[in-house]
């Protein structure tokens, strides 16, 4: 069976593409002579996909920029808000945009462009993976229109109707969005708790916000802040990743809030090789025993930080650490893990380990682990 050679798309309406984070209008498509059944190939053959009417993005598009552009043609009013402005932000702590991959139907008529563009049903937007056959789904565009904005619902974006003021949209590369206080107000109103907590201790921890008052400021008189205040109480810059939040609130749930985060573990002895000013003798010999003695001398005579915990109860020396498998999984980081622990359990510290499968899967378990080891745990006598 011959091969069906693929569409020769020309060179400069790749580098538009390329200008474009890989969205095109279908205007654009015709003037670089593309003819209708090549679109329809291109969509078909070659991972081209129809996120909105009127766009198409290429294959390597990128998954947030390339649909955020689309769900903007047409839309001149519009700005880019809620989940997808925090993506574009880079605001820390937000849930993966990107799903699985998934085989999209053998039916092609769906996804066909023009002749149907809006037939497809659902909320989702697939973005080509690299391969025919293959797509990217990703979560629908969040817009921000005004409030006389009219027209039916769209496929791939979701539609908020609001005022917004001109300090509170920004541009990232070119893009409008909601600026890093309204994008946050705007996650509080519309997330769980879990979510709308992680992403504003993120934003504490990395220096987004100063000050969470900012955003009970700009919170004011939203519609549907009222009943989610309480949850600027729980925020705490000192969590380092989204992991640590969810785990310090089903801990708090169960009422088994921790005592510390972050919290420094020091044990005796400093760094071996640390010499004072002014220590070395004369021979080489003589220098390398006083080394030597200095450095032991040394060793017990300074305190060495054997550990920074999640989370952890000094008064009953229990400590509990949460893995993600961006770093844990590393082999240096499991050695480096497994000798921290070591150091901790030689002091008397009972440390418990848990990862997202944990919390997600059997946190009942982990809640009761907990409680028992601070149920049998000696009190501490020193720290």
């Amino acid at each position: 069976m011959e091969q069906v050679k693929p569409i020769e798309v020309p060179a400069d309406l790749r580098r538009l593409a390329r200008k474009q984070d890989g969205m095109l209008t279908w205007s654009q498509v015709r003037a670089a002579g593309i003819r209708r059944w090549q679109f329809e190939r291109c969509i078909r053959d070659d991972g081209w996909v129809v996120p909105c009417r009127g766009t198409v993005l290429l294959p390597d598009a990128h998954p947030v920029r390339g649909p955020a552009r689309a769900a903007l043609v047409g839309r001149p009013s519009a700005v880019i808000c809620n989940v997808t402005a925090a993506a574009l932000l880079g605001l820390p702590g937000l849930p993966d945009l990107r799903l699985p991959p998934r085989t999209p139907s053998s039916d092609v008529s769906d996804r066909r462009g023009p002749a149907s563009a809006g037939n497809r049903e659902g909320p989702g937007t697939m973005v080509g993976a690299g391969r025919p056959g293959r797509a990217a789904y990703i979560h629908p565009v969040h817009v921000l229109l005004p409030r006389s904005a009219h027209g039916a619902d769209v496929r791939g974006l979701v539609r908020h109707l609001g005022a917004y003021r001109a300090q509170e949209v920004v541009k990232v590369r070119g893009i409008p969005v909601t600026e890093v206080t309204r994008t946050l107000v705007d996650l509080l109103v519309s997330c769980d708790r879990e979510t709308a907590v992680g992403l504003l201790d993120a934003a504490l921890h990395q220096g987004r916000i100063t000050d969470i008052g900012e955003i009970r400021d700009a919170a004011a008189g939203r519609r549907g802040v009222a009943e989610r205040y309480g949850w600027l109480g729980l925020v705490d810059g000192r969590a380092e990743s989204p992991l640590e939040t969810r785990m310090r609130l089903v801990l708090m749930d169960a009422g088994l809030t921790p005592e510390q985060l972050q919290w420094s573990i020091w044990g005796d002895g400093r760094e071996p090789g640390w010499l004072p000013e002014g220590s070395e003798a004369e021979e080489p010999y003589e220098r390398s025993r006083a080394s030597t003695a200095l450095a032991k001398e040394a060793w017990s005579a300074r305190p060495r930080l054997l550990a920074r915990v999640d989370l952890a109860w000094p008064s009953r020396l229990v400590a509990v650490e949460v893995d993600g498998t961006a770093v844990h999984e590393h082999p240096r980081a499991l050695f480096r893990d497994r000798a921290r622990q070591n150091d901790l359990l030689s002091l008397g510290w009972i440390v418990l380990r848990f990862t997202w499968t944990d919390l997600l899967l059997r946190a009942h378990a982990v809640i009761e682990q907990i409680r028992w080891s601070l149920q049998v745990t000696r009190p501490a006598t020193t720290l």
